[in-house]
């Protein structure tokens, strides 16, 4: 059998390959990926520091932060148990993964991007995630909101006519 990222990779490439698409199996960065994450580790504090102001600014703007600040560092290490938050000032062992944080960081040090085109939850994580980048000199891609549209067939668009209601009226977000 093929996995389902196998799949989905085959179907990309064979649709939009001849487009220049490029599609990467994240297990190709596992070995690269660990010495990269445990050269960070002396630069936790530093990262802590950064989220810790980002997501202040992000509250004080009136939103809600997409993550609260680790306890710990941006890093899981690999054990017989599962998997565990690494402490500042550890030294771990096992094999290193990070955070939702600081997993797009990584991705910009091995395949750096100019853009990301995102949804909703993505680009709230990459507004905390950019003081991640900047901390540790990694340039942040842009984030590019994510074409949406809402299909509403012939009988509800009359209901909605009738009572003077609108897609629009139903979908936006009020804060």
């Amino acid at each position: 059998g093929v996995s389902w990222g196998d799949w989905c990779a085959r179907i990309l490439s064979r649709r939009l390959g001849g487009m220049g698409l490029v599609v990467v199996d994240p297990a190709c960065w596992d070995g690269p990926a660990d010495g990269r994450l445990r050269a960070l580790l002396p630069e936790a504090g530093r990262m802590a520091e950064a989220l810790a102001a980002q997501t202040a600014a992000i509250s004080k703007a009136g939103y809600e932060p997409a993550v609260a600040p680790p306890e710990g560092t941006h890093l899981f290490e690999g054990t017989p148990e599962g998997r565990r938050r690494v402490r500042h000032g550890e030294e771990p062992r096992g094999a290193l993964t990070p955070d939702v944080l600081l997993r797009p960081v990584l991705q910009g040090m091995l395949l750096p991007a100019a853009a990301q085109i995102s949804g909703p939850a993505e680009i709230a994580y990459a507004a905390q995630a950019h003081a991640l980048f900047a901390a540790l000199g990694v340039p942040s891609p842009r984030a590019i909101p994510r074409m949406s549209l809402t299909l509403v067939d012939g009988r509800m668009e009359r209901v909605m006519r009738r009572f003077a209601d609108t897609v629009y009226d139903q979908t936006r977000y009020e804060r």
